[in-house]
């Protein structure tokens, strides 16, 4: 692959077979990176697609940008291969890994070009972003925006992930120094949160800026959780909180038990959907769920409620539960 001309941002999105929603991010993008050309670099890292997102690439937007790149895998590599071929390709200061699925908004590169050079001591930039139903438009913002403060400035990692936890983990919400990513390490033991660790494993003393407006929009079907998300969620990042502090870890024990049980348990009974898998994480998953009652909930799941009864009726029945709680807190 040719080497990308040196610019202060590289906004690096890996993709596979999503042409369709490729497109949407690409228009958003492209006319205010060349707005600022000679800061800005576009680089798509297709992981061997089926579908046409080579022809589209080639046919509608190559002529659009001289700062737009594009690289298609001889095979598929897998995702967290395709996500460090990306970073490792980038000739920047900085770099956004942008999902393929997932928009900017029409401020974006603007606004976080503006923050790079006020804050020239930050190794990472943290957004709020919404996410957003496409099928009933629903939409939601993931953090509170609080009082008048848009700005906080952590003046290292540890302080700003113990106020943030895992909102950092939504790929499209953080732009890193490319000196802070860490390709050194082993982390098949995280695993798609690999990308994760390497991104933040080397800012726990260094400065950090969480923006409180919303700069991306993260798409959601509103469907049930994947069949791994709840071992991704509480063994994965429970495993990458451990391995940068202690402290860390005993936070996020704590912050994962603040969500109301009925949420909590809607979580757990994602595992039921794939029994085999859970069964074979079980000792892990219950060694990281502090409540006696979740712990003997999680069991039930994977060794005794049916597949069906859990989505057709504790599914619908916790919702309900959930949807009480919260207005009896309103």
């Amino acid at each position: 692959m040719q080497t990308l001309p040196y610019k202060k941002l590289t906004i690096c999105i890996p993709t596979y077979n999503r042409s369709q929603y490729l497109c949407a991010s690409l228009d958003i993008l492209i006319d205010q990176v060349n707005e600022r050309k000679s800061e800005v670099n576009i680089l798509i890292s297709d992981n061997a697609s089926k579908d046409n997102t080579e022809t589209v690439i080639k046919e509608r937007y190559a002529d659009q940008s001289e700062c737009l790149f594009y690289y298609k895998m001889p095979h598929n590599v897998g995702s967290e291969h395709n996500f460090e071929f990306c970073v490792s390709q980038s000739n920047s200061e900085y770099v956004h890994l942008l999902g393929d699925d997932d928009l900017v908004s029409p401020f974006f590169v603007e606004t976080v070009l503006k923050l790079m050079d006020r804050y020239k001591d930050v190794c990472f930039f943290h957004f709020n972003y919404m996410i957003v139903n496409h099928r009933t438009l629903k939409t939601t913002v993931v953090s509170d925006i609080e009082g008048d403060l848009l700005l906080h400035y952590f003046d290292n990692g540890v302080s700003f992930l113990s106020s943030y936890f895992d909102k950092p983990s939504f790929m499209s919400s953080g732009i890193f120094r490319k000196s802070c990513w860490n390709n050194l390490e082993d982390t098949r033991a995280f695993d798609v949160y690999g990308w994760y660790y390497k991104a933040i494993s080397r800012i726990k003393d260094k400065p950090c800026l969480a923006i409180s407006i919303p700069l991306v929009i993260a798409r959601t079907a509103g469907s049930s959780y994947s069949a791994k998300f709840l071992y991704l969620c509480v063994v994965c990042m429970s495993k990458i909180f451990l391995s940068l502090d202690k402290s860390l870890f005993g936070k996020w024990v704590i912050h994962s038990q603040m969500i109301d049980k009925w949420t909590f348990r809607s979580f757990l009974l994602s595992s039921s959907n794939n029994k085999r898998f859970y069964r074979k994480h079980a000792g892990e998953i219950r060694s990281m769920i502090v409540s006696r009652r979740n712990r003997l909930f999680f069991f039930c799941c994977i060794y005794l409620v049916p597949k069906f009864v859990a989505n057709y009726l504790l599914k619908p029945l916790f919702y309900f539960l959930r949807l009480l709680h919260n207005r009896s807190n309103c």
